[in-house]
């Protein structure tokens, strides 16, 4: 399967990575004289078109730039495990909103988390909207799709990490938590937060306080929360 990711930055980006699973680049004639010199240097198909056919064919903030990529492909389980002295690896339980999972991967890279562990039911993908919210940063984190979080989890647990999710009920504030150690952070869903069977698999719960009446964070703010904490213990 193929897929387009739009906007000028992330297409150059990804050009300068030289990956391969560039098909093809479109972009307005007489604009974006770099991409399609560095498109051509790569031996990738460029397309000039008009404005026209380019709103026509690309909805969207396209800004100019689109390329057609091969399907992301995923990793295993097994590529995201790492043998450093403090690993981490973030589980995402049923997140759906594909606007979340991309600020969600450009934090998780701009941390240094080793992979990321999806459902590949019930949740969402990687796709152009993905793409380009993450702003370039999905080829910088290994992500995974498998049938069943629970025995992931316990696969992890078996490679000695500890399991900590986020929850507002019968947890500790989450800078409690000592994260120097072989961490899997685990972040539930918008609606409906992490599921029973994966929180009873969890080490550790750990909450953000929240002063005013309000239900919860954004999952994708409390993920970068959560991820910088992690990040500032470990360089203590």
């Amino acid at each position: 399967m193929q897929q387009y990711i739009y906007g000028k930055n992330i297409v150059y980006d990804k050009l300068k990575k030289k990956d391969s699973d560039i098909i093809e680049i479109f972009v307005l004639k007489n604009r974006h004289k770099d991409i399609i010199d560095l498109a051509r240097s790569l031996k990738i198909k460029v397309s000039e078109i008009d404005k026209n056919k380019m709103d026509r064919d690309f909805k969207g903030n396209h800004q100019g730039a689109v390329a057609l990529v091969a399907d992301y492909k995923y990793y295993q389980l097994a590529d995201l495990i790492s043998d450093k002295e403090y690993p981490l690896i973030l589980v995402l339980d049923q997140l759906e909103d594909p606007h979340n999972f991309g600020a969600i991967i450009r934090s998780a890279a701009a941390v240094g988390v080793d992979g990321i562990v999806i459902l590949d039911r019930r949740s969402v993908s990687v796709t152009p909207t993905v793409s380009k919210i993450a702003a370039g940063a999905i080829d910088s984190v290994k992500i995974a799709k498998v049938n069943n979080l629970k025995r992931a989890l316990d696969t992890l647990k078996e490679a000695g990490y500890w399991v900590v999710g986020s929850d507002l009920k019968d947890s500790v504030p989450y800078t409690d938590i000592d994260y120097k150690m072989k961490t899997v952070l685990v972040m539930g869903s918008e609606g409906k937060g992490m599921s029973r069977l994966v929180r009873e698999s969890c080490d550790f719960i750990g909450k953000i306080p929240i002063v005013n009446n309000v239900e919860s964070l954004n999952v994708s703010v409390a993920t970068g929360v959560f991820l910088y904490e992690i990040l500032r213990q470990r360089s203590i």
